[in-house]
């Protein structure tokens, strides 16, 4: 089958994410399947918004914790008040630029800040996701008031009417969220959208986020995972199926050291190189060789030397100590990136394509990865060189991003500094100053030097 095919809009989750871009149609069931779904949706810009930038899956460059236990960026030097954030950096040249930037993206906006320093966001703004204390949109980065030493930020997937959250973790390991919070997606307690920082209460201290359609994980520095927001399908991992406005527990989990909240499901990677996932499994997103959902971690079979972990709508994938890349669950996209156009598969399936190591996996426009040589390669619903929503069954490079220090979501950072972005545009979300869907990375514009 060819490696890059037109989209069809007709299918059941190309349409749901039509409509959810819409506003039109409900999240998945308990058993993980789709209701409200919108089959007949053919409007492929709808189309590609929902689907190229799902959950946060993605969005999510991870952050594992070292041995000693402290917070990491892309490295393995712990970032603390002392340490020079430029040695942290995976990949970065000796000539690094001062002032070093991470970006992220997620469904409708994205988010770019400084190591230890300020948080700028774009895009959708409708429930107050850009954290700016308005809930008008833009196209280039605006600052959020009140957040001056960022270590992590992730974006939560969401439609215009339905969700859309951001949280950031600073350097003390405190948790701040804004935006859409229905279901409790934010962990301050209440049902109440914030459209500027809110602190996540009752968690000790976090060194890694990951967030979904609308739920949030955190891991601690003791390897445990606490989550909040919705939880119908189990996805915070406590054993029950009730929406926690407040940080909860995920039982059973008590080693682990990267974490990875898909659109409605949630995994985390443990220090023995097993991974662990729960939530809904209708598409075999949990990896278990089943289809039963399950509110409680379960084990990823055949997986043993996982160091890095992502989740996107409704599949995840592990980077193996070797390099090499393996995904399971929904492959309708091509987002298992193993030469086929499978339905699912409810196991891991080996990535191909690439044509090195990978040393860096995120989920976002597809899944996507950074190579040896500092490339991106990625796979699954994307945007062409032509800016066209194509599907690629196996592991493509995105123009525009052949020399990268990171990256998260559908952005990542060049060796020069600036961070790029790449996909759905239609709100802005690549905050270029333009609404123009980009197959190629572009410069995020608008950042302070």
């Amino acid at each position: 089958m060819s490696a890059s095919l037109g989209c069809t809009l007709n299918r059941t989750r190309a349409g749901f994410w039509a409509c959810l871009v819409a506003g039109a149609c409900a999240a998945p069931d308990s058993a993980g399947r789709l209701v409200g779904a919108h089959p007949s949706a053919d409007s492929a810009s709808a189309a590609a918004a929902g689907d190229a930038e799902v959950a946060g899956g993605g969005e999510d460059v991870t952050d594992p914790l070292n041995d000693a236990g402290a917070v990491t960026d892309a490295g393995d030097e712990p970032i603390s008040d002392g340490a020079d954030p430029e040695a942290a950096v995976d990949g970065a040249d000796d000539g690094a630029p001062a002032i070093l930037w991470r970006a992220v993206s997620g469904i409708l906006h994205g988010c770019a800040w400084r190591l230890h320093g300020d948080v700028f966001c774009w895009g959708a703004n409708m429930k107050g996701q850009l954290g700016d204390g308005t809930t008008a949109g833009h196209s280039t980065p605006r600052l959020v008031p009140g957040l001056s030493d960022a270590v992590k930020v992730v974006v939560g997937a969401g439609a215009p009417d339905l969700t859309g959250h951001t949280c950031a973790l600073d350097g003390a390991g405190v948790v701040y969220c804004f935006g859409a919070n229905s279901t409790g997606q934010l962990g301050d307690g209440t049902t109440l959208d914030r459209p500027t920082p809110a602190t996540v209460g009752d968690l000790p201290p976090v060194v890694s986020l990951s967030s979904g359609a609308q739920h949030t994980c955190a891991l601690t520095g003791s390897g445990d995972v606490y989550c909040w927001g919705r939880n119908s399908g189990g996805q915070l991992g406590d054993g029950t199926l009730i929406d926690r406005p407040s940080p909860t527990r995920t039982l059973n989990v008590s080693d682990a050291i990267d974490i990875a909240a898909g659109s409605f499901h949630s995994c985390a990677l443990l220090r023995n190189g097993t991974v662990l996932c729960w939530g809904p499994n209708a598409y075999g997103e949990i990896g278990d060789d089943s289809s039963l959902a399950s509110p409680i971690p379960s084990a990823v079979v055949g997986i043993e030397d996982a160091i890095e972990v992502a989740a996107g709508s409704f599949h995840s994938c592990a980077r193996h100590a070797n390099g090499e890349i393996s995904c399971w669950g929904s492959d309708q996209y091509g987002e298992l990136g193993n030469g086929a156009i499978l339905a699912e598969s409810r196991k891991p399936l080996p990535v191909q394509g690439l044509p090195e190591q990978a040393i860096e996996l995120a989920s976002g426009s597809g899944l996507c990865a950074r190579i040896m040589s500092q490339s991106v390669w990625c796979w699954g619903g994307q945007y062409d060189a032509q800016d066209k929503y194509v599907l690629s069954n196996i592991a493509l490079p995105v123009s525009g991003a052949a020399r990268t220090i990171s990256i998260a979501g559908s952005c990542a950072v060049l060796s020069d500094g600036q961070p790029v972005c790449w996909g759905s545009n239609q709100y802005g979300q690549l905050g270029n100053g333009t609404m123009m869907d980009s197959g190629g990375a572009v410069p995020v514009v608008g950042l302070p030097l």
